[in-house]
């Protein structure tokens, strides 16, 4: 599945989204800056703000990392969150997600959920 963002057309097709949104940001040791949009219809859980941290927190740091939980605490949902603010913050336009077909549309729901457009393939 690719992921693009197109600033364009979100700015004109979620304005009732932008009206419930409220922003974190956090800051690396460097003084790198992450913004985080956080939909107040459906916030992110204290311990998913911190999976984003450390997410934000490996981005910086150029390493890798395994997101691993319980299934069902919102795995997806974090890295959504994470691939919304690199979106926000950083010049990134597209990403790509490997995920089992079984999957495809749990990832579509909270990417559209999170404001992201995908093209999904298989």
């Amino acid at each position: 599945m690719r992921v693009r963002y197109n600033r364009a057309s979100t700015a004109a097709n979620d304005k009732q989204i932008w009206c419930f949104l409220r922003t974190l940001k956090f800051c690396s040791p460097d003084g790198v800056t992450f913004e985080l949009e956080e939909n107040l219809a459906s916030p992110l859980k204290d311990y998913q703000i911190e999976g984003v941290k450390w997410l934000f927190d490996l981005h910086v740091k150029k390493v890798g990392g395994i997101l691993a939980d319980e299934m069902g605490l919102g795995k997806t949902k974090q890295v959504c969150a994470f691939l919304k603010g690199l979106f926000n913050t950083f010049s990134i336009e597209r990403v790509l997600i490997i995920a089992p077909a079984i999957l495809l549309h749990p990832w579509m729901e909270e990417l559209e959920t999170m404001g992201l457009k995908s093209d999904a393939e298989m």
